[in-house]
């Protein structure tokens, strides 16, 4: 079957919901004078009481207005420059509530322009940049806060950070994507509670080659645990002869020793969701599937968990993915659609609803996969790819050629960054050449390289009906001179002895 693309990561908005609580520095500190200021005027103190008592009432339209005709008054020119940059925050925040990402951004820039800005301002002003688009940005806002205020790691924002790394296309990024990977790696942060940064540590190893810096290249891969990541760094050229890269290993005892370390950790925190969550994942891998359907079965309430309200409906998609490994495929739609009911509205809902519009569409149900997407609203441009890639699905089962063409030339248009979607719609139209010459330059290309490695290894797998063409498409393409050429010059293919 394909793999279902439940990283909600790559699936949900461009930034994490911006909370409609107060921030934390939305308190009457910007009229309190301190030693050796100067007293505000009494006007604006007026307005800015005003404007707290609207934030704290939740009358968030009411306090931008306030907001604003604070910022506007004459006296806010003479209040000391942190006060400002606490006035600026508040509005930023006020505009990003209401949907104004520009004016937000412009206010949080202002704030974080202070010498006294403070951590929350750094990271309001990322999630500002992420609205905007401005991946790199958000980056280096990110790594500027943890640099200036390391006891900021602690409550770092696990998915505002993920978002900023990987929400954007290789073209968004520049020095500040590579700074923050640095800082977090510096700080040893994984960005999940599995306590694997091994995604992360892939990535600045890249960087890092790039750069041609082989001896912190060594280091980084050194860090690397999961066997996903570990296939990405044996089947990699670009990885041979360095110091900690594998030159051949047993995969599957690798993938029996994570998921050995996932048990105990999971045993030892049995309140913390997204580690059984991961651990379904590694039992499935190893073709325990039966094992990962009891383990996710047995989960209690999402009450029961630290993490429940977010990682839920995750253990929900997880179990999904066994039953469909197991072939028990209505039981594995039922759970999806729970799950997708569930989660419509919060964060994850898009990912949800997408991942249930996949596995119709791979069990050749292409109008139950189409239902649910024409109300999914603001997604990032992964998850519209992924959402275009079911069209194209449900177009081909349907026999409607003029959608189908239309959903290709989207995926080729703007899939340039994630190359594997027009090669299987290619596939899944019987276009071997044209999806080979896609595979080709998807290699020879330093950006998208690894990613197609990835999606050329021959994984174990289940192939359910409507995945049937793009399964054979990809072992024809894999013995296709031209392409196995490209592979030679880039890479190699492996025979990996686990579930994706």
């Amino acid at each position: 079957m394909q793999k279902l693309f439940c990283l909600p990561i790559l699936l949900a908005l461009s930034v994490p919901a911006t909370a409609t609580d107060a921030p934390a520095l939305a308190t009457e500190k910007p009229v309190r004078q301190r030693d050796g200021e100067a007293q505000p005027p009494v006007a604006l103190v007026d307005r800015v009481r005003a404007l707290m008592r609207d934030i704290e009432g939740g009358a968030h339209a009411q306090a931008r207005v306030q907001a604003d005709a604070v910022l506007a008054d004459p006296g806010f020119a003479r209040l000391p420059p942190a006060r400002q940059a606490e006035m600026r925050y508040l509005a930023g925040w006020l505009a990003l509530v209401a949907g104004d990402g520009p004016a937000g951004y412009e206010h949080l820039w202002q704030a974080t322009r202070a010498p006294s800005a403070e951590a929350p301002m750094w990271e309001m002003f990322a999630r500002a940049a992420l609205v905007l688009g401005r991946f790199d940005e958000a980056c280096a806002a990110l790594a500027e806060m943890l640099a200036r205020f390391p006891e900021s790691t602690d409550g770092l924002d696990p998915l505002l950070a993920m978002s900023a790394l990987y929400h954007g296309d290789a073209g968004d990024y520049g020095p500040g994507k590579r700074r923050l990977l640095e800082t977090l790696f510096a700080a040893g942060l994984p960005l999940n509670a599995v306590g694997d940064g091994s995604r992360h540590w892939y990535e600045l190893a890249l960087l890092r080659l790039a750069g041609g810096d082989r001896a912190g290249t060594e280091e980084a891969i050194a860090r690397i645990e999961n066997p996903e990541v570990l296939v990405r760094l044996l089947s990699d050229r670009r990885f041979d002869g360095l110091a900690g890269a594998p030159e051949s290993f047993d995969l599957r005892r690798v993938a029996e020793r994570y998921e050995a370390k996932l048990r105990t950790r999971a045993l030892l925190q049995p309140d913390v969701l997204e580690l059984q969550v991961a651990l379904v994942h590694a039992l499935r891998s190893l073709d325990a599937a039966e094992a990962a359907v009891a383990l996710a079965e047995a989960t209690g309430p999402a009450e029961n968990f630290v993490d429940g309200d977010t990682q839920w409906i995750w253990m929900r998609n997880a179990l999904a993915n066994a039953l469909l490994q197991l072939g028990r495929h209505e039981e594995a739609l039922r759970v999806l659609a729970e799950a997708a009911a569930a989660s419509r509205g919060g964060h994850d809902g898009v990912s949800l609803v997408l991942n249930h519009a996949q596995v119709l569409a791979s069990l050749q149900q292409p109008q139950a996969a189409l239902d649910p997407l024409s109300d999914l609203g603001a997604m990032s441009g992964y998850g519209r790819l992924v959402l275009v890639d079911v069209q194209h699905r449900a177009a081909l089962q349907t026999g409607n050629a003029a959608s189908a063409a239309a959903a290709l030339a989207y995926l080729r248009e703007h899939g340039t960054a994630f190359p594997v979607f027009a090669t299987n719609a290619l596939l899944d139209e019987g276009r071997i050449d044209e999806a080979a010459e896609t595979v080709v330059a998807a290699l020879a290309d330093p950006l998208t390289r690894g990613d197609m490695l990835l999606h050329l290894q021959r994984y174990r797998e289940v192939t359910l009906p409507g995945d049937a063409a793009v399964t054979a498409g990809w072992e024809t393409l894999r013995s296709r001179e031209d392409v196995a050429a490209a592979v030679d010059a880039h890479g190699r293919i492996l025979d990996v002895p686990l579930y994706r």
